[in-house]
């Protein structure tokens, strides 16, 4: 069940994302210089606009949902979010202003899906599943 639940979280996110990304369209960094060296796999995973970041908004969305259901992990998770968001940043697929984008687009999608009833049930039955599994009463 969590693996559905967070596929459709991230799918759901999304949907408040690109329609930001094609009315900003902004190119990606390694698009204006050929100095920026971006691996040719993140290069070739990043071919559209840049803002805001979905990666950085995943990166953070994650780690907010995941910090909620589990309060004595929220530290790690969020450091790994932010690790990963800055992979973004540092590859030269997405600016730092991308990335703060895509955190700000997280909060207000947990914002707003935890405002839906039927998703704080689904969120109550992962979080049960979740702390079950990791032997967290």
């Amino acid at each position: 069940m969590a693996g559905a639940f967070f596929d459709k979280v991230v799918k759901d996110a999304g949907v408040g994302v690109r329609p930001i990304k094609q009315k900003y369209k902004k190119l990606r960094p390694f698009h204006y210089s050929k100095q920026i060296q971006t691996p040719d796999d993140i290069a070739k995973a990043a071919g559209g606009p840049t803002y805001p970041s979905g990666h950085s908004t995943t990166g953070q969305l994650l780690p907010i949902l995941l910090g909620m259901m589990e309060p004595e992990k929220r530290d790690a998770l969020f450091d790994r979010g932010w690790d990963y968001t800055n992979h973004r940043v540092t590859s030269g697929a997405a600016y730092p202003s991308d990335a703060e984008g895509g955190h700000i687009a997280a909060t207000l999608a947990v914002q707003q899906m935890m405002k839906n009833a039927e998703f704080r049930a689904d969120y109550e039955a992962v979080k049960a599943e979740i702390r079950k599994g990791l032997g967290l009463s």
